[in-house]
Order: structure tokens, then C-alpha cells, then sequence
């Protein structure tokens, strides 16, 4: 399996502050960590879109789920003080 590079954009709900990571594997952000499970590009009928499969932890919390580029309505992550986007992959 082969992974790339993640950009994610991160919204700090608290301060209105937006930050922009890159990385390959894992990543630490404040309390926040970030590991890229998997990264590929999915079809759906003509329409294509980016998908990441990350795992983020936080505290004791732990989530895996998909993060898509460009129908982010589709992502389940919830946090109350950080919004996550998925930028690339």
C-alpha cells in the first residue's frame, strides 16, 4: 500500500486561527495526533474525489474514519475547539 502526502487545513474554532499541515506518516498538532492510514482517489459514477483514511487521537479519544476533499460534508469527525479539511493527498 502505498502512502502519500497529507495536507490538512486545521481551524482553531477558539482563536479563528487556521493552520495548514504536510506530512507523510504521523504528525503531532497541540493535543491532537494524527496518523495517515491510507490515501486514495475514489469514483463515484463520473464524479472523482480524494479520500484519506486517518487516525486521529486525542486525550484518550481515538477516531478512524475517512476525510474526503471535496464532498467534506461526507466527513464524521467532530471536535469542539478544531475543524479539520482535508486539502490534499
Amino acid at each position: 500500500m502505498e502512502i502519500n502526502d497529507i495536507k490538512l487545513l486545521i481551524l482553531d474554532k477558539s482563536s479563528s486561527s487556521k493552520y495548514e499541515l504536510e506530512f507523510s506518516n504521523s504528525y503531532q498538532f497541540r493535543n491532537l495526533s494524527f496518523e495517515l492510514v491510507s490515501c486514495k482517489n475514489i469514483e463515484f459514477d463520473k464524479y472523482l474525489d480524494t479520500a484519506a483514511l486517518l487516525k486521529i487521537t486525542q486525550n484518550n479519544n481515538i477516531f478512524i474514519g475517512w476525510f474526503f476533499k471535496y464532498t467534506d460534508e461526507l466527513n464524521l469527525y467532530s471536535n469542539k475547539i478544531y475543524e479539520i479539511s482535508l486539502n490534499d493527498c
